[in-house]
């Protein structure tokens, strides 16, 4: 499951050298966003906790049972719980009651567990490494698989003693065949069964911490008494030393169509209004006259750019494509005339304006007349029109000329000036004759003398 949140986080700090009874939270993260990810894997997680049958890594959760009433009976616990904390989920990202799921590189089935049979692949299709560097992430994806291949460390020596600082590269026929030979053992690499508490041996847990002549923290000394259940070693272990994941840094190679169609793909996803899925999309291009003749047109009937029904998309002729039933001009998605209006409503909900949901729109989507019809029904928005903080000026009054000299005289103030001083300015309306003093302020008092 996807999950989006308007759940706060909140940590409560009591401040009594402030106020003895008050109680302040951070409304941020205030040491950044490095802590981010913990907090909110710890809020999903103590969300579920007492739910059994239910792990989560992150906002992905994992809800699995022995028999179908298990499982429904903690995927009910689950919804309602999300629910309680006010998080929702996305359904089209959801995968419910499945016999098998992948997870984390994991294909987990009723029968056991099995290596991603996609990491699986791409692994045997790999070529061979150039560096000890790639050697070393290779042996890193290797071994995160590592659990289905039984002695695996015999087949790694050579590949290892490449990984040896210090060492000299040099790529024989030994190093080829474990490399091949690790290969074929993923490929035949078998499943794993589930934990099973009936057959261990509870054998008692030995405690790991000494006494030491240094009294620890009494936050360490928290972290000891935590830990004393467990029989562990702790090592630290070099970044350098820590193999990177080599499929992300070792991609195989993609065709240029290949490319093409992924990016194609991610267009799609990325420029499709919410609330309006691809599913919708698809259906309605496939119901509009107008856009199923330009599909035609687009995939090779050359006589049907002459009809009237494609004038508005004859000059676009070369901008435009078809993948997966939708029309595509350059980067952005064709809409149905029935979604038009509800693609514009969509951008509109803001209430930003015409000028900006026009660039909002023309910049995932289009359609012909976009720019008419998106003012169209902006002007008849009544929010809009209420909140319209367009101003509008008064118009010039025009006084009648004056018969005399200084029958009317209009007086003004200029300044202050760096000195502190201002100009008082009187201006006769017949003659336009100027009159300027020098004052020391805007007072009558001034002005008298």
């Amino acid at each position: 499951m996807w999950i989006s949140s308007d759940y706060v986080v909140r940590t409560v700090t009591n401040h009594n050298n402030i106020c003895n009874s008050c109680l302040y939270r951070y409304k941020r993260l205030s040491f950044g966003i490095n802590a981010a990810a913990e907090i909110f894997q710890d809020i999903i997680r103590q969300t579920l906790l007492g739910i059994p049958q239910v792990l989560n890594i992150s906002d992905d959760i994992l809800i699995y049972g022995r028999t179908q009433e298990e499982h429904d009976m903690s995927l009910r616990k689950v919804l309602h719980v999300l629910k309680e904390k006010h998080l929702t989920i996305n359904v089209s990202k959801c995968i419910f009651n499945k016999a098998e799921v992948k997870f984390f590189g994991y294909l987990f089935t009723k029968n056991g567990i099995y290596p991603d049979p996609h990491k699986v692949n791409a692994i045997i299709d790999l070529e061979e490494p150039k560096t000890p560097t790639e050697v070393r992430s290779f042996l890193g994806m290797v071994n995160y698989i590592g659990k289905f291949l039984p002695r695996l460390a015999s087949y790694t020596k050579n590949l290892r003693e490449l990984t040896f600082k210090n060492k000299e590269w040099v790529w024989n026929e030994l190093h080829q065949k474990e490399f091949e030979t690790i290969k074929q053992l993923i490929n035949k690499a078998d499943k794993i069964t589930y934990f099973d508490p009936n057959n261990t041996d509870h054998k008692p847990l030995v405690h790991i911490f000494k006494n030491s002549t240094k009294t620890p923290s009494a936050r360490i000394e928290r972290l000891i008494l935590k830990t004393q259940r467990y029989s562990f070693d702790i090592r630290h272990q070099k970044g350098s030393l820590n193999p990177a994941d080599y499929l992300s840094r070792h991609p195989l190679e993609e065709t240029e169509k290949d490319k093409t169609r992924s990016y194609l793909n991610f267009l799609i996803s990325n420029n499709l209004p919410k609330k309006i899925t691809e599913d919708e999309v698809r259906k309605e291009t496939h119901t509009d006259p107008d856009l199923q003749t330009l599909t035609r047109a687009i995939r090779g009937n050359e006589e049907l750019w002459k009809t009237n029904a494609l004038k508005p998309f004859a000059h676009l002729k070369l901008e435009l494509t078809v993948l997966k039933g939708i029309v595509l001009r350059g980067t952005r998605i064709i809409i149905p005339k029935s979604l038009q209006l509800r693609t514009i409503e969509l951008a509109h909900r803001g209430h930003q304006g015409i000028v900006r949901t026009k660039q909002m729109i023309r910049s995932k989507v289009w359609f012909p007349n976009i720019d008419k019809i998106t003012e169209k029904l902006i002007k008849s928005c009544v929010t809009c029109q209420a909140v319209d903080n367009a101003k509008h000026r008064d118009s010039i009054c025009v006084r009648a000329l004056p018969g005399t000299p200084f029958e009317n005289i209009d007086v003004d103030f200029a300044g202050p000036f760096p000195n502190g001083k201002y100009i008082f300015i009187a201006v006769d309306e017949y003659s336009r004759f100027p009159i300027a003093e020098v004052v020391n302020s805007t007072s009558f008092e001034s002005i008298g003398k």
